[in-house]
């Protein structure tokens, strides 16, 4: 029953995150409705209580929200203290990379289908691994049927026998828990290290949940490798960036952009846009 709340929970949390990307003042609306429910709840259960008590609370929440607005200004100051270097570590943020070259590669999988078969046609691997769960299981096992000859240790397909997702060590058992998906893409990421250079290999953060793409950025954080994002250069009915299925075999309907880029600390991957002096 508790982990059923908590995943409820965490939908629903996933929920109102897509809803603030799409509909910024619905979000608002909603975070300002919910503040006066509860702003409302709390002065009710506080009727029956006794004066004493009432004011020891309402100083209480004086001393904590002093302490919260100190946290934060220190917070913002130490932010502001390391900008410096935080632009350094992403100083190619954003821009396009043409020519990649990338023998590996760990990708998040998706149901939009289209963005994982983009990737796979238009950077060329030799082994990918794809991070995916019981909702993206059969998308991820198409597209890796359409690519034969990439090798791949981890694919669904690998492990027909697994009936659920807690059967097949592959499966990311809960794309909302962060510390179980940063864990899995590490032991991901270190099979390809492994192997290969971390030059060689890049993450493709794009697709999936939030929490996925925040795990997965995180692991190749800590391992330095290179992160990716894929951005379609069609405009969809909600004028957001997508990739059409029926063009998926042209160059031209993605880019892709430059997340955080470790290249030129193994001397490989990424050719990345030379700075100039002001």
């Amino acid at each position: 029953m508790i982990q059923l709340i908590q995943n409820a929970f965490r939908q629903l949390w996933h929920r109102l995150l897509r809803l603030a990307h799409h509909r910024p003042w619905i979000s608002g609306l909603v975070v300002i409705a919910v503040l006066m429910l509860v702003s409302g709840l709390m002065g009710w259960a506080m009727r029956g209580l006794e004066e004493s008590l009432v004011k020891w609370l309402d100083n209480a929440f004086i001393v904590l929200g002093g302490l919260s607005l100190s946290v934060g200004w220190a917070v913002a100051l130490v932010v502001y203290a390391g900008r410096k270097d935080a632009a350094l570590n992403f100083r190619h943020a954003g821009t396009d990379i043409q020519c990649p070259d990338f023998k590996a590669a760990l990708i998040l999988a998706s149901n939009r289908e289209e963005l994982m078969e983009w990737h796979l046609r238009h950077i060329p691997h030799e082994r990918v691994e794809c991070v995916w769960t019981a909702f993206t299981r059969d998308a991820t096992a198409n597209v890796m049927q359409r690519f034969p000859r990439l090798r791949s240790l981890h694919a669904p397909n690998q492990r027909p026998d697994a009936a659920d997702c807690k059967d097949d060590p592959d499966c990311l058992d809960d794309p909302f828990d962060l510390i179980a998906v940063k864990a899995h893409c590490r032991a991901l990421l270190l099979e390809l290290l492994a192997r290969y250079d971390p030059g060689q290999i890049c993450v493709n953060i794009t697709g999936s949940t939030a929490v996925m793409t925040l795990g997965a950025f995180q692991a190749a954080e800590e391992l330095r490798i290179t992160s990716l994002y894929l951005l379609g250069t069609h405009r969809d009915e909600r004028g957001n960036p997508s990739i059409r299925r029926s063009h998926v075999g042209e160059s031209s309907e993605g880019q892709i952009k430059l997340i955080s880029d470790h290249s030129a600390e193994s001397g490989a991957g990424t050719a990345a846009p030379e700075e100039t002096a002001p």
